[in-house]
């Protein structure tokens, strides 16, 4: 689920929210999420039938079926037990950055934001959660807030910054030189 990605984001420092939104990186992660997705999505539409999603956590819960189906969309062979066996790297040994997780503890990569307290999860799915519904997930949070216009400002804020460090990344050398870099602002 997006709130699990949003947690990794996070805690690695990939997506860092404005000076002034500093306390809140995990709602700027959880919006980064939402803003990629729907990229993606966006592009996937033009593609028509050679585009197909799939769930993070349905590959993890259920790799062969996931893959299987992969396999008919690709026209690859894509079997688990043999992707297993073969795993080189990260498919081996998951990287991770939570805690005991790449140190050889048990790799959980699944509804990480069952640790988030309820006002997180709370905000989460005030900022994220039509797209969440949209994409079959249900809300946990008894009452999401999100609904104003602080949450409508700062969706609208990092949807542009994203979208335009994009459109530089692809559109300019100058975005390319800078793409690649980590500016500590962002």
């Amino acid at each position: 689920c997006s709130s699990d990605l949003a947690l990794s984001l996070e805690k690695q420092g990939w997506i860092r929210p404005f000076p002034w939104n500093r306390k809140k990186s995990l709602e700027v992660a959880a919006l980064y999420w939402e803003w990629i997705v729907k990229e993606g999505r966006k592009c996937g539409e033009a593609l028509g039938y050679d585009y197909t999603e799939i769930h993070y956590e349905d590959l993890v819960r259920n790799p062969r079926e996931v893959l299987a189906r992969l396999s008919r969309f690709v026209g690859q062979d894509l079997d688990y037990d043999r992707i297993e066996q073969a795993g080189v790297g990260a498919v081996s040994h998951p990287n991770s950055s939570f805690a005991g997780e790449s140190e050889g503890g048990e790799f959980a990569p699944v509804e990480r934001w069952r640790s988030l307290d309820t006002r997180q999860l709370s905000e989460l799915e005030g900022l994220i959660g039509e797209t969440l519904q949209e994409l079959g997930y249900p809300l946990h949070s008894l009452t999401p807030c999100g609904a104003g216009s602080s949450h409508g400002r700062m969706r609208s804020v990092y949807r542009r910054f994203f979208s335009l460090k994009l459109w530089l990344k692809r559109e300019t050398s100058l975005g390319r030189v800078f793409g690649s870099r980590d500016l500590s602002w962002v």
